[in-house]
């Protein structure tokens, strides 16, 4: 009687092929970090990114009330919320904080409110009312977004602050602010946000600002201010 016994395994029946995989999307070529690019934080699920984008200080032209000032402004950054389908929405996308100072690391708590028009109170930008912004890629997006900003129109909508004491409100301010050089805009004492850093406004920011500050704050008197923590209707 042999030691191992030989066992006859039934014939294995075919197996039908695996299904194909669906078709997964292109990869997003979120963009490289560059000269003004200072920080990109990803969502976990990669639908979106936010980009800081830098501006050095100098004179930057903007329209009010059909007329065009020419403001020197200190160091800006844009914080721009970009999707992975290279659109930037209109109504919750974008903030605009001034620095006196450029930002050396992304945690120096130098960031304030400017006082300028089309804003809400916390930075967050009034763009025109359309669906999106829409570039080939989302870095592509951002720069249009801002380049937006830049050639606006602009029109008689103005924050909710009140202005810094060195200005007057609204188009006089502006009258003032053009006036002045370099070094006295430097002295202007803006807002300061409840993010003063970079990095903080970025962990902390919503992107939700028009949503809840114009919907509930019609109805509501608790809306609360993504920048200041302030609770109350901004409008």
């Amino acid at each position: 009687m042999p030691l191992i016994t030989s066992v006859v395994n039934a014939p294995i029946e075919p197996q039908p092929p695996p299904a194909p995989l669906p078709p997964q999307p292109p990869e997003v070529k979120w963009g490289k970090v560059e000269d003004d690019v200072r920080l990109v934080e990803m969502a976990e699920d990669k639908s979106s990114a936010i980009y800081v984008i830098e501006e050095s200080p100098g004179k930057k032209d903007i329209l009010y009330g059909g007329t065009k000032y020419s403001l020197p402004m200190p160091w800006m950054y844009f914080i721009v919320k970009a999707a992975n389908d290279a659109t930037v929405s209109s109504f919750n996308a974008m903030y605009i904080l001034f620095s006196k100072t450029r930002l050396e690391t992304l945690e120096q708590e130098t960031l304030l409110v400017p006082y300028l028009s089309n804003l809400f109170r916390h930075g967050g930008v009034c763009m025109s009312h359309v669906t999106a912004y829409k570039a080939k890629t989302p870095m592509n997006v951002v720069r249009l977004a801002i380049g937006w900003f830049w050639d606006s129109p602009g029109n008689y909508f103005w924050d909710f602050t009140k202005p810094p004491p060195e200005l007057a409100a609204g188009g006089a301010g502006l009258t003032q602010w053009q006036a002045m050089s370099a070094e006295e805009a430097l002295k202007i004492s803006w807002e300061v946000p409840r993010f003063k850093s970079v990095k903080a406004a970025v962990k902390g920011l919503s992107f939700k600002y028009y949503t809840e500050n114009f919907w509930k704050g019609r109805d509501r008197k608790d809306c609360v201010n993504d920048m200041t923590g302030e609770i109350g209707n901004p409008f």
